[in-house]
């Protein structure tokens, strides 16, 4: 009887072993407390109740050769904050037919509705819906997700795109490699992309101001509600503006100024190598 070398026993053993595990935790948290939420690999979904309490599903899946996540949830003064640990074991020296790849762990969690949120996350995407406060969401690789939120928000991505729907919250931000869309946001605007396009409907400022910035892409804006002094500028593009009622100062290829009675607030575009075109 021939016997297998015991590395290609434990690859077998390793790849034949079930990956996923699941593990659930509810946690007391009072309205308008603060969560803290640091992630590796792995998205973070989070929604808004009428509870004071959080309820924490997180997903796991072991990574092959490279250890496993583990899930941290600790009390502090001002609320709590929520960590996912990712645990190295050792390299094995032999060949591994197969593919390599780091633990993840997805991170889904249902909270108090009222909260001041901040998640920061490696490789993952994050969303947060139906919550009313402070969003703060930071990822390197991975998408931004904002919905139904009311105060304020701030998100920040190097390799993804930022999605903010019916926001009753002023909104700060960017991306260096990704689109920005936004939609129904009536708070101020302070937006940015590197690398990526902008596009924007119904807004209004509350008087504080839309500053939308890209390097290398276009803007398109709705303006909706969103009244003030108007500037736009295309380093190498072209302008184009459709805004009934507003006072012209300005309008060249490159370059549009105007005035939209009803609001003193600054609403500027500028891209370099990008068109602008504003309703």
């Amino acid at each position: 009887m021939r016997l297998l070398p015991i590395p290609f026993l434990l690859c077998a053993a390793l790849a034949a072993a079930p990956p996923f595990r699941t593990e659930t935790r509810t946690e007391p948290l009072a309205m308008g407390a603060n969560l803290r939420i640091t992630q590796g690999d792995g998205k973070v979904e989070i929604k808004g109740w009428d509870r004071p309490e959080v309820q924490l599903v997180a997903e796991f899946e072991t990574g092959r050769m490279r250890g496993e996540a583990k899930l941290e949830v600790r009390r502090v003064a001002d609320g709590l904050e929520i960590e996912v640990d990712r645990m190295k074991r050792r390299r094995i020296r032999f060949l591994f037919f197969g593919r390599y790849h780091d633990p993840v762990c997805n991170l889904t969690l249902m909270v108090p509705r009222r909260l001041n949120v901040e998640v920061r996350t490696v490789d993952g995407a994050v969303g947060i819906q139906e919550l009313e406060g402070y969003a703060g969401c930071r990822t390197v690789d991975g998408p931004i997700r904002l919905q139904d939120i009311s105060g304020e928000v701030h998100a920040r991505a190097v390799d993804g795109t930022i999605t903010a729907r019916n926001l009753k919250a002023r909104i700060k931000g960017g991306t260096v490699d990704g689109n920005i869309a936004l939609s129904q946001v009536e708070g101020g605007v302070d937006v940015h992309s590197v690398d990526g396009s902008i596009t924007a409907e119904g807004l209004d400022g509350w008087g504080e101001g839309l500053a939308f910035r890209t390097v290398d892409g276009s803007i398109k804006v709705k303006l909706g509600q969103a009244k003030g002094n108007l500037e736009a500028k295309a380093v190498d593009g072209r302008v184009r503006a459709n805004l009934p009622g507003a006072v012209y100062a300005g309008n060249k290829r490159n370059r549009f100024t105007c005035a939209i009675p009803g609001r003193d607030q600054k609403i500027t575009f500028r891209t370099v190598d990008g068109n602008i075109d504003i309703e």
